[in-house]
């Protein structure tokens, strides 16, 4: 009974492989609706002035807040609860800072960044926000322009 079931499963293949056109080249299958032969696949094209589909939508890069703090040059990152201080002559991560730093740490400014390193960017903020000129926590020019 076996050898009778493989055999008719054998002969019931090659008669569909010679009745097709398989041996023309031109055997196609389809799923669900209507079949289509010798038609290449659709792709969808994306639109040029957008990212690949697979990217994140423009704009949408994770952006970190951190509070800067001129006087000290700490950067601290509160939803990590991280601090990037200068230790010597190389920057350092804590979860919390040392004593000296503490003392110094005077008025901070807010600052929105896409990166998660900001102590890349710590000489254009040493010239944006000069210690003498930060009050609790703004320039003077931001102060002029929130009292216009």
């Amino acid at each position: 009974m076996r050898n009778t079931t493989v055999w008719g499963i054998i002969v019931i293949a090659v008669f569909f492989l010679l009745s097709s056109d398989a041996l023309a080249g031109t055997l196609s299958f389809s799923w669900g609706g209507s079949q289509q032969t010798g038609t290449a696949p659709t792709v969808a094209k994306a639109n040029k002035n957008g990212p690949p589909a697979h990217a994140p939508a423009y704009g949408y890069r994770s952006k970190h807040q951190y509070h800067y703090y001129p006087s000290a040059s700490v950067y601290h990152d509160t939803s990590r609860g991280l601090y990037f201080y200068l230790s010597g002559s190389g920057w350092q991560i804590a979860a919390s800072l040392p004593q000296d730093l503490k003392v110094r740490l005077g008025n901070s400014v807010s600052i929105e960044m896409e990166t998660d390193k900001p102590y890349l960017y710590n000489d254009q903020h040493k010239k944006q926000y000069p210690p003498e000129k930060i009050e609790k926590g703004k320039t003077k020019k931001e102060k002029k322009r929130a009292k216009s």
